[in-house]
């Protein structure tokens, strides 16, 4: 199991209880946080500068914020609370 996941479940144990939906709801946020730093923040000073063309990034930066998008609604994660900035 990734250490991540393992970090997740620990936060979420309250002996003898373990909170499932704050457990659904960390691992929603960083796939959310993942996509964000891997392609949305990649893209948001210009793609100029990254060598590739401007209707590559574009598309590639909309389909970014779509499945983030995509991800919220289908786990029915309406706001991400304390969404992770960095």
């Amino acid at each position: 199991m990734n250490e991540r996941i393992e970090q997740f479940a620990t936060e979420c144990y309250q002996a003898p209880e373990f909170d499932y939906k704050k457990f659904a709801e960390l691992i929603v946020r960083e796939c959310n946080y993942l996509i964000q730093q891997q392609v949305s923040l990649k893209y948001k000073d210009g793609w100029e500068q990254s060598g590739i063309s401007d209707d590559w990034a574009c598309g590639h930066y909309a389909a970014s914020i779509l499945s983030r998008t995509v991800i919220k609604q289908h786990f029915g994660v309406k706001e991400l609370k304390n969404e992770r900035k960095n």
